[in-house]
């Protein structure tokens, strides 16, 4: 790794950046772009996203008339 990032420290790092960012990141340098393309790194930081993501509802308008608004929720 980096001599002022140990591997770990640097994987709880990354493990909070997009994925959009991650594929920019594997230019840094070789040792970033082993590390974010192990087996390793994808499974934790799949584990990191799932854990830390917020439920995402849709709202669906279902009004006919304007004096009434009705909503579910999907």
């Amino acid at each position: 790794m980096s001599e002022y990032l140990t591997g770990e420290l640097l994987i709880s790092i990354l493990i909070r950046v997009p994925v959009s960012s991650l594929v920019r990141f594997t230019e840094v340098c070789k040792e970033w772009r082993e590390l974010i393309k192990s087996a390793y790194f994808i499974s934790v930081h799949l584990d990191y996203v799932l854990s830390n993501s917020s439920p995402v509802a849709f709202l669906k308008h279902h009004s006919a008339s304007p004096k009434l608004d009705r909503f579910s929720i999907a």
